[in-house]
C-alpha cells in the first residue's frame, strides 16, 4: 500500500512539470579570416590594387568575394542551418565580422612577410 502511495504521489509531482522548449537562435555572429569570411571586401579594399581588381572582376562575373571559392561560405552555410544568414558586417545587418586574411594583432607597417594580412576591422583599433 506503502508503494502504491508513493508512486501515486509521484505521478501526481509529474503531471505539474512542464515540458521544457527548446529556443531558437536569433542572430549569428562570426569572427574569423578566410574560412568564415563571407564578402567582407565586396564592401571595403584591400588595401592593395591587384587583389581589388580581381575581387571586382568575380563580382562582375557573378562570383562571390569570399576566399574560399564558388557558392556559399562556411559561415553562411552554418547560419542557414538555423534559419538565419551571415552577410558581412559591412553591410546593412550584417553580422559576419570575418575577413579573409585577417591576423589577431597590429601589423606593424612595412614589417616584413605581413603584406598578405589585413587587420580585422571588427578588432578596436585595427580597421583600415
Amino acid at each position: 500500500m506503502k508503494l502504491q502511495k508513493t508512486l501515486l504521489a509521484g505521478a501526481a509531482l509529474l503531471s505539474l512539470t512542464r515540458i521544457a522548449d527548446a529556443q531558437n537562435f536569433n542572430q549569428f555572429v562570426a569572427f574569423g579570416l578566410s574560412s568564415t569570411d563571407t564578402g567582407w571586401f565586396a564592401n571595403a579594399s584591400t588595401g592593395a590594387t591587384p587583389l581589388d581588381a580581381a575581387i571586382a572582376a568575380s563580382l562582375a562575373a557573378g562570383g562571390n568575394a569570399h576566399w574560399t571559392g564558388p557558392g556559399l561560405g562556411n559561415a553562411q552555410i552554418l547560419a542557414g542551418f538555423f534559419g538565419l544568414t551571415a552577410n558581412p558586417a559591412n553591410t546593412p545587418g550584417g553580422t559576419n565580422y570575418a575577413v579573409g586574411g585577417a591576423v589577431d594583432y597590429l601589423v606593424p607597417p612595412g614589417y616584413p612577410g605581413t603584406g598578405n594580412f589585413f587587420p580585422n576591422p571588427a578588432l578596436p583599433g585595427t580597421a583600415t
